[in-house]
């Protein structure tokens, strides 16, 4: 045989090995998990959708995957539509093809708008409310923003549904509301960055209300009210992580939640002391812990590691 007409070795590649290799490729961390690694150049939905169109092997192999997470956010651009026209015809677009919206797994979108655009707002959230309904086997939504004079009104057509399907949810506070649509939910993120405490306590209560199966909560407020609230609600929470530093009242209250087994702190938190000190100081609030080796505190790995990383603690009472 000709040297010429030899397939090449990328092609003949088992599955199996290919979906190892993408497997090592990430998205961009999300803006509410206070990442300070810088967001990789080329993202793994970029690397699938460019190895779904090499050839017809690939695409067999790539082209669902490439769907299983979809992104919808404005992105810089030259472009003279607006950002209600080019969020429409993206869904749009998705919706078009059915098979797509089914291969869906994750999905990231926001929906703040300019103020100017309320008229075209029930447009893009009925196409929205339209692409979940599609994406029958969606398990996790973002919702990483939303414009204040517009949640109410998406949280109220979110909530005259129901997504059973979906088991980890990302939303904004001012989207307390919609928690109705998703019984189901057993991870909770909150994506505001700051956010006060009305708008978190009431966000608690009505996660308190609607999501029964709830076993983590992350990127919560760390005042005491919002800490009182949390165990009011969630006295069963298994895991936790909060957006700034607690103070020792509220580290003090969360000897309450009996079921607790991980935390999670901006690393400022834990300062220049080390991994003893700061165990010392998990087991004299949870006093059920009786040995040393029932705290584990695990740092954030890489060398520059900014003050926003988190330290998860690891809380094994066995």
């Amino acid at each position: 045989m000709n040297q010429a007409d030899q397939t090449p070795v990328a092609l003949t590649l088992p599955a199996e090995i290919l979906l190892d290799i993408v497997s090592y490729f990430h998205n961009r961390a999300l803006p509410y998990e206070q990442q300070s690694s810088p967001a990789p150049d080329t993202t793994r939905v970029q690397i699938l959708r460019s190895l779904s169109q090499v050839c017809q092997y690939y695409r067999r192999v790539f082209l669902r995957l490439s769907w299983e997470y979809l992104e919808i956010l404005d992105t810089p651009t030259n472009s003279a539509n607006p950002l209600p026209n080019r969020l429409l015809r993206r869904m749009t677009g998705v919706l078009k093809t059915p098979s797509v919206p089914r291969c869906i797994r994750t999905a990231v979108v926001s929906l703040k708008l300019p103020p100017n655009s309320n008229q075209m707002y029930w447009d893009v959230i009925t196409v929205f409310v339209r692409l979940l309904v599609a994406a029958s086997k969606l398990s996790w939504l973002h919702i990483l923003d939303v414009s204040g004079a517009q949640a109410s009104v998406l949280a109220d057509i979110l909530a005259s549904h129901s997504f059973p399907g979906i088991t980890r949810l990302a939303v904004p506070c001012a989207l307390a509301r919609s928690l109705a649509a998703f019984p189901n939910v057993h991870s909770l993120t909150v994506t505001d960055k700051a956010v006060a405490d009305y708008y978190a306590i009431a966000f608690l209560k009505a996660s308190g209300r609607y999501c029964k199966r709830l076993e983590e909560m992350w990127h919560l407020s760390s005042t005491l009210p919002v800490v009182k609230c949390l165990i009011k609600a969630h006295p069963d929470i298994k895991a936790l992580s909060f957006n700034d530093d607690l103070g020792s009242n509220s580290f003090d209250h969360l000897r309450e939640l009996k079921s607790l087994s991980c935390i999670q702190f901006p690393h400022r938190h834990m300062g220049n002391f080390g991994s003893a000190v700061v165990c010392a100081e998990v087991k004299s609030c949870f006093l059920r812990l009786e040995s040393d080796s029932a705290v584990r505190v695990e740092y954030p790995s890489g060398d520059d590691v900014g003050d926003d990383a988190a330290v998860t603690v690891i809380l094994d009472p066995h």
